[in-house]
């Protein structure tokens, strides 16, 4: 009767990549996908940035993301 009862499956993402892809659109997401891969973009400078354009992300989600300690890792 139970046979192939299996817990569901949580999807490994991280709250701020969970909220950027409901809540940013597609070209958005790229923008924002992209600077979280430049170097060249500090944390914090990019959490303001972000962030004074209307979507809040703070500097330690954005670092955890980098170093690769968050659920998407």
């Amino acid at each position: 009767m139970l046979e192939g009862l299996t817990p569901p499956r949580k999807e490994a993402i991280c709250p701020m990549m969970a909220n950027a892809t409901t809540t940013l659109d597609n070209k958005d997401l790229k923008i924002f996908v992209d600077a979280l891969n430049n170097p060249l973009w500090g944390a914090n400078r990019l959490a303001e940035q972000v962030t004074e354009r209307g979507f809040y992300v703070s500097q330690g989600q954005i670092l955890k993301h980098r170093k690769g300690t968050c659920a998407c890792a």
